[in-house]
């Protein structure tokens, strides 16, 4: 049953909000392989991690693969994930490694070149 606590304002939205984002949050690293470089890939995973609620990033590995770490409610990652599966057009995704990890608490999805993951 819901019910009003007559509570100021600010402390009854943040209830609110603390019931409806206390979901289960996952954190994945991806390994992406096949034709992802020089296609946008990166580019598009951020726009997609943005239009499902996950942080992280994207960068190039230097032996043609893309690297992800993505985080956020477990429905929202487990659909960009299956985004990643398909790519952006011109990418062609031939197997992706998965392993899940410790939150890291990203605040944003960032594209990284390649290199040393920081």
């Amino acid at each position: 049953m819901f019910f009003t606590i007559p509570l100021n304002n600010y402390i009854y939205l943040q209830i609110v909000k603390n019931t409806y984002t206390n979901k289960m949050k996952k954190h994945v690293n991806l390994i992406i392989s096949g034709k992802v470089q020089h296609v946008g890939f990166r580019f598009m995973a951020m726009q997609a991690a943005y239009k499902y609620g996950v942080f992280g990033y994207a960068r190039n590995k230097n032996n043609g693969n893309i690297m992800i770490e993505a985080e956020g409610d477990e429905d929202n990652v487990n659909n960009f994930i299956e985004w990643c599966k398909i790519g952006p057009m011109g990418s062609t995704i031939k197997e992706i490694e998965m392993e899940e990890g410790e939150m890291q608490d990203y605040k944003a999805f960032d594209v990284k070149g390649s290199g040393h993951k920081h």
